[in-house]
């Protein structure tokens, strides 16, 4: 039976936020260090991959240790950066709608073309994006978030020319560098997908996008915190 919750994150500061979130109190913190990249511990329910950063690690770690015989939800959590007019605050939690491939494609002189203007989407059936379930963070009893699409870059937008671009082009509210990458590898093997990530920064000028990692890290473990408890 498919009971297990396989979570994904890129960097050992969110590792070490789940496994902090996600031990009991009196217990060993899955080896007392997160784990290495490509690699899984396990916490209850709950097993738990640090794949490494970017979208290559991410499909290729989650499809190493996702299992659709034990796991009913993949879930790729970590940090985020806020598009602007997005109406996101640093700190605020984001849950995806939908996962968008942002810069996967072609830049012509006139526009930019994703993949499947030119005939090659990301799955078949599919444009440029993957799903993902909202209502995870109703299911399990997450604190409240914002709802929105999310985009998976391979550039982060380092310019407000690039932010504004990301967010005119997507539709997205946040970006990050994994999420749709792990949706994808989920969507191919029917298994329920959701990405969360905490704003730890705005994007744009890179001197200006008013970095807060310290305080996302303990956001993001004290929303999964009600994961512990999970069945």
């Amino acid at each position: 039976m498919a009971d297990r919750i396989l979570i994904v994150v890129a960097a050992a500061r969110e590792a070490r936020a789940v496994l902090e979130a996600l031990t009991p109190p009196c217990g060993p913190a899955g080896g007392d260090l997160p784990p290495e990249e490509w690699h899984c511990v396990s916490l209850g329910r709950v097993d738990l991959v640090r794949s490494g950063v970017g979208k290559s690690n991410a499909a290729g770690a989650t499809a190493r240790f996702l299992n659709p015989a034990h796991h009913r939800l993949v879930m790729n959590v970590g940090i985020g950066g806020a598009l602007p007019d997005s109406g996101l605050s640093i700190l605020d939690a984001v849950i995806a709608d939908e996962c968008v491939f942002a810069d996967e494609g072609v830049q012509t002189p006139d526009r930019f073309l994703t993949l499947s203007d030119v005939g090659f989407p990301c799955m078949a059936g599919r444009r440029d994006s993957v799903p993902s379930d909202a209502g995870v963070a109703r299911d399990f009893g997450l604190d409240a978030m914002r709802a929105g699409a999310i985009a998976t870059v391979s550039a982060c937008s380092g310019t407000d020319e690039l932010a504004a671009e990301i967010r005119a082009r997507s539709g997205a509210i946040a970006e990050g560098m994994e999420g749709a990458a792990c949706g994808l590898v989920a969507a191919r093997m029917g298994v329920r997908f959701a990405e969360l990530r905490i704003v730890s920064n705005r994007t744009g000028r890179r001197d200006q996008q008013g970095w807060n990692l310290d305080g996302a890290f303990k956001r993001l473990g004290e929303i999964l915190g009600p994961l512990r408890a999970r069945p």
